[in-house]
């Protein structure tokens, strides 16, 4: 997915993905239309279905040792506080933008995008930040793929399908200006993008890819205690968790006093290696 090409068509598919309207989702407020996203109010769902107890003994072990329920909402509540601060943009979002997901035409050169099932309005900056958070298990051709489903951990990779999930394969700031250079040239065709514009982008996706790692973490919880599906997914929470908590301490910063924001302890929800030995 790093190839500069392939990456370039799902920017504009996504700019024009984003660029969808349903009205079913739109309500009027004053003569004004408002898009309803259901980003934050999945997620508290979500926190709410997360059960005292698991059936599995290392589910439950995992989960005791890992995370403290009374920290993670105060800690959810935080970052959607912090993130309506944004004022990021609401459009029409895939929300699954994983490896999997992803088709590329070679006939006619396009990428086009498959499973909906967590399609609807919500940010922006999550749906972009999502799709970089996926570069972790990504490689370079496009294809068709079954969901993957992680089975190890270790530090922060888990082995995925026959290949890995790295975080440090993020793309870095570079990459993702040239990618924003498509994605907002073919949102606004003949209005080159400002530096502002840029910028405003880059921010946006940056704090919204923490709450990528949020709602699937706060996703594999409740997984845990439903799928039939044989595979841990209790330590899949725990990866994203950690990851969450890393990322935060290098974007949460507080300019007042140059240190970052950290409200959940290395002991509530697992250090960077997920809290595993």
């Amino acid at each position: 997915m790093r190839n500069p090409h392939k990456s370039s068509l799902v920017a504009k598919k996504l700019a024009r993905w984003h660029q969808i309207t349903l009205q079913e989702y739109e309500s009027e407020e004053n003569g004004v239309t408002k898009k309803i996203t259901k980003l934050w109010s999945t997620m508290w769902k979500w926190i709410d279905q997360v059960p005292s107890s698991y059936n599995n003994v290392n589910t439950q072990a995992t989960f005791e040792k890992n995370f403290e329920m009374s920290a993670l909402r105060k800690e959810l509540k935080y970052l959607q506080t912090e993130l309506d601060k944004l004022h990021a943009p609401i459009v029409f979002t895939h929300n699954d933008l994983l490896y999997g997901n992803i088709v590329y035409n070679e006939e006619k050169d396009e990428a086009s995008f498959i499973d909906y099932e967590y399609g609807c309005y919500g940010y922006r900056g999550f749906d972009i930040g999502n799709f970089f958070n996926e570069f972790a298990g990504m490689q370079t051709n496009l294809i068709v793929s079954q969901r993957k489903v992680p089975s190890k951990v270790t530090d922060i990779r888990i082995s995925w399908l026959g290949f890995e999930c790295d975080y440090s394969n993020y793309p870095d700031k570079d990459f993702q200006y040239n990618w924003f250079n498509h994605y907002l040239r073919t949102a606004s065709p003949g209005h080159p993008p400002t530096a502002q514009a840029f910028a405003e982008l880059y921010n946006e996706v940056e704090h919204f890819s923490l709450a990528s790692h949020f709602y699937w973490g706060l996703w594999a919880m409740v997984q845990a205690s439903l799928s039939d599906i044989d595979f841990d997914y209790m330590s899949y929470a725990v990866l994203r968790f950690a990851e969450y908590e890393k990322r935060k301490r290098m974007i949460m910063i507080d300019h007042s006093t140059g240190k970052g924001h950290s409200i959940v302890t290395d002991g509530d929800m697992g250090s960077t290696n997920g809290g595993f030995e």
